[in-house]
């Protein structure tokens, strides 16, 4: 609502890890990433993924970053086996990004736990294409504060549908990286398996959902292949869907709908990118995507719509559609629009949606786009 094959990560800029086996040497570890968080002194040894940490254990996010030290991060490279000239601009406009993130990070405070949710997945994403500890580690430090957050939340209610996928996100992404989920699961079963809100009008929502709740180990109350089977891609091929899309809709608002559903069809068919999408898809689906892609490109990179197409080029990734028109420009188009403090700019959407933050999505997308 994926790949997401690898050269090595620069070494991150992290705080030194000391000694798991000393109490008080976690703490002095707390108070120095707190400090900071994106300090190193040369990581080398591997943690194991599997391992639980204490999120409680980690950096304050919410600390004001040194703005002197932003020249110097270099918190990603794109794993490639022969670098081209794209490849170190697009690094370097992730790790500009990644500073931003974390100066600017998802919170309850400023109405920004659907961002948290993105938030979660992308550091899930980023861990799954480390090559070192230090990457690693920077990815968990991250998410650490996320599950602090969300475990201090006091009462917690879910609001709506969006805040369901919001969670599962951050649970499936904890899980991964070896945190203790329990609670989590918990409430899942609770609050989240059978309420109408997992299952709203919405198909999309419903889609998004039930494909969280399975790579979780549940089984939807709607099952991912029924959901599937009422959304976009599925109607679309059924009706014997012709493109041009741009005659077949009544306003821009309803082609641009149509594009965010199709895109998190694919996010949702795919786990994320953890799984190949063409598993559940008959030939005629994969021949619609194929078509449609390329499409959405063709139709918003000339309208500068840098949220969609950010969206589009990951579908592309997931699908391995690499070769289709417009898709490096559209990677130049995402690199281009960097602004010099790190974001992308306002993204008009989040202002209609009521959004806290309406720069973050843009920037976790894009993020997304050229790192996967």
């Amino acid at each position: 609502m994926k790949n997401f094959k690898r050269k090595k990560w620069a070494v991150l800029i992290l705080a030194v890890l000391l000694s798991a086996s000393c109490t008080h040497q976690h703490q002095k570890k707390d108070a120095a990433l707190s400090q900071n968080p994106v300090q190193s002194q040369g990581i080398d040894q591997t943690q194991d993924p599997n391992q639980s940490q204490d999120p409680n254990q980690s950096q304050n996010p919410n600390q004001p970053q040194d703005p002197n030290q932003s020249q110097s991060l270099n918190l990603f490279q794109i794993p490639s086996q022969s670098q081209s000239p794209g490849q170190s601009r697009a690094e370097e406009v992730i790790n500009k990004a990644l500073q931003w993130i974390m100066e600017h990070p998802a919170s309850f405070e400023d109405g920004g736990f659907l961002e948290m949710g993105e938030e979660a997945n992308l550091y899930y994403i980023l861990y799954k294409g480390a090559k070192s500890a230090a990457e690693k580690e920077f990815c968990r430090d991250r998410l650490a504060r996320i599950v602090r957050e969300l475990r201090a939340q006091e009462d917690f209610h879910i609001q709506f549908a969006g805040e369901i996928t919001a969670y599962l996100a951050i649970t499936k992404a904890a899980e991964r990286l070896g945190f203790e989920t329990e609670d989590f699961h918990r409430f899942i079963k609770g609050e989240i398996l059978n309420s109408p809100m997992t299952y709203p009008p919405n198909i999309t929502y419903v889609i998004l959902n039930s494909s969280l709740l399975r790579d979780l180990g549940y089984e939807p109350k709607i099952p991912l292949i029924n959901s599937i089977e009422q959304g976009v891609v599925v109607s679309m091929t059924k009706n014997s869907y012709m493109i041009p899309l741009g005659k077949s809709y009544a306003s821009d608002l309803d082609v641009t709908n149509f594009f965010y559903d199709i895109t998190h069809e694919i996010f949702a068919l795919s786990s994320f990118g953890d799984k190949d999408p063409d598993e559940m898809l008959m030939p005629k689906e994969s021949k619609f995507l194929r078509e449609i892609i390329p499409e959405g490109i063709s139709l918003y990179l000339p309208k500068k719509q840098l949220d969609i197409l950010c969206e589009l080029i990951v579908c592309a990734k997931i699908m391995g559609y690499k070769d289709i028109a417009g898709f490096q420009e559209t990677v130049d188009f995402i690199c281009d629009s960097q602004e010099k403090d790190g974001a992308f700019g306002i993204i008009p959407r989040m202002k209609d949606l009521g959004r806290g933050n309406f720069y973050r999505h843009g920037v976790l997308v894009a993020v997304w786009a050229l790192a996967s």
